[in-house]
């Protein structure tokens, strides 16, 4: 699934990547910490900046 994220990363000319439900749910047949990592591998392999908020973390997305 990271290849696809990747991708779309890269369609849409994204800096920063964010993501969401991670961590939270136990109903998949995967590691639960097996998205995160193929996510982490993802930003640096098209050198993308990952935010991964925890939950109720304030995220500022300015460029600032």
């Amino acid at each position: 699934m990271s290849q696809y994220l990747g991708q779309a990363a890269k369609d849409l000319k994204a800096r920063k990547v964010m993501t969401v439900h991670h961590f939270k749910y136990a109903l998949a047949s995967h590691r639960w910490d097996e998205p995160l990592k193929n996510e982490i591998e993802m930003a640096k392999d098209n050198s993308l900046e990952l935010i991964v908020p925890v939950i109720g973390q304030v995220v500022n997305l300015d460029n600032k």
